[in-house]
């Protein structure tokens, strides 16, 4: 069974590298994006990820943008989303994602939520 795909949308080089390194270590296939724009363009390019990490507030396309263009998608619209923001809990319910994790990030939540995320994406295809 191939490791999970993970797109982490991320502005910050040092986060989005970090979060490669870790989840790359924990198992999954990850591949980074520096804003929301350049998610879109990795998914219309053939990219499948099986969940997207992003970040909220990013330039050129923030993070409120890309869910609402995922939404708009049959195929996109069903890929679990997780925030990291330090938005946090402020953010809001329209969203739908999957999670919400406060930055700075916990590695261990994190990894929790990721999996959980995974899970329940698997149990709604089946």
């Amino acid at each position: 069974m191939p490791n999970p795909k993970v797109l982490i949308v991320e502005d910050d080089a040092s986060v989005r590298e970090g979060l490669i390194d870790f989840l790359t270590l924990k198992g999954f296939d990850p591949r980074g994006s520096i804003h929301g724009q350049d998610a879109l363009s990795q998914l219309e390019a053939g990219f499948e990820p099986d969940l997207i990490l992003m970040d909220l507030m990013m330039p050129v396309m923030d993070g409120w943008q890309l869910r609402q263009a995922l939404k708009k998608s049959a195929q996109w619209s069903k890929i679990p989303i997780l925030v990291a923001s330090a938005a946090g809990e402020e953010t809001p319910a329209s969203l739908r994602v999957d999670g919400i994790l406060p930055k700075p990030l916990n590695l261990e939540h994190l990894t929790e939520y990721t999996f959980q995320a995974l899970e329940r994406s698997k149990a709604r295809r089946f």
